[in-house]
């Protein structure tokens, strides 16, 4: 068993950047999922982005070789 000593300050960061220390201290696990999946949401329009991005960088070396 480990045992360390921490401000409330920290507690309060790791609850809200750490998922395992919301399971420790009783979220409910459906709440973590509900957050999980509207991360996933916003991460995918990012990446969607980025592809198209890359994409017409490609297109316009193809282009000009």
């Amino acid at each position: 068993m480990v045992v360390c000593t921490c401000s409330y300050r920290d507690v309060w960061c790791y609850y809200h950047t750490d998922i395992v220390v919301r399971w420790f201290l009783g979220e409910p696990k459906s709440e973590i999922h509900r957050r999980a999946k509207r991360l996933k949401m916003e991460i995918k329009d990012v990446f969607k982005k980025y592809v198209k991005e890359l994409e017409t960088r490609h297109s316009i070396n193809n282009f000009n070789v």
